[in-house]
């Protein structure tokens, strides 16, 4: 779901905004947003909010942290679908099978789901932090589920996904066709691929799809 059908860097916009908003409220700290998003322009990835409140010199700031870690982790996002992601849906649910299958806290995951509005093309989300934190990818736990529940073998599903670290390692084993999308510009487009993580197949739009 992430970077597939969506840019995730909108989610992480819409959670900073979120989280202006309650700092700027509850605890008067003005303009976090800016200052988040230019940390996360920048590249940094880990601990945005601790830097930020070190930075200001605010007292408490690791309670605050989990406070904030909250907010961003429940709201609702305004996110929107890729507009390949929106055609690729359209086109494939007409005549085949489609599930999600998404890493990640499960109320977080579930909120972008919703916010996408996309339940009407999958037959069902897998959201892996169902079966908790060893389900996550590269687990190969949920691909097998998917094998048994739909009565499937490998080499008759499709896997695509962005996230070279994790995502096609699980699939690659169990025998399914592995399709890398690698949006210029994307979270993970110079990421090097792991041993067995190596996808089928790359393209740069889910056009290329209906080639493949």
């Amino acid at each position: 779901m992430d970077d597939t059908l969506y840019p995730e860097a909108k989610f992480v916009e819409s959670g900073f905004r979120a989280v202006d908003e309650y700092a700027s409220k509850k605890y008067e700290i003005k303009d976090f947003h800016n200052q988040a998003l230019s940390l996360f322009k920048s590249g940094v990835r880990t601990n945005i909010f601790d830097r930020i409140l070190l930075k200001l010199k605010v007292k408490n700031h690791t309670e605050i942290v989990k406070d904030f870690l909250e907010v961003y982790r429940n709201h609702k996002p305004k996110i929107f679908l890729h507009e390949d992601a929106k055609w690729a849906l359209d086109f494939f649910s007409k005549n085949k099978k489609l599930v999600l299958i998404s890493d990640g806290y499960l109320k977080v995951q579930s909120n972008k789901f919703k916010a996408l509005k996309i339940s009407s093309y999958f037959d069902r989300p897998y959201f892996t932090d169902e079966w908790g934190k060893s389900a996550w990818k590269p687990s190969l736990y949920v691909f097998k589920k998917i094998e048994e529940d739909y009565s499937v073998e490998g080499s008759n599903c499709v896997y695509i996904a962005d996230n070279p670290r994790k995502d096609f390692i699980a699939p690659n084993i169990l025998g399914w066709q592995s399709i890398q999308i690698k949006r210029p510009g994307g979270e993970y487009f110079d990421t090097s691929y792991p041993l067995n993580g190596k996808p089928h197949h790359v393209i740069e739009t889910l056009y290329e799809l209906k080639e493949i």
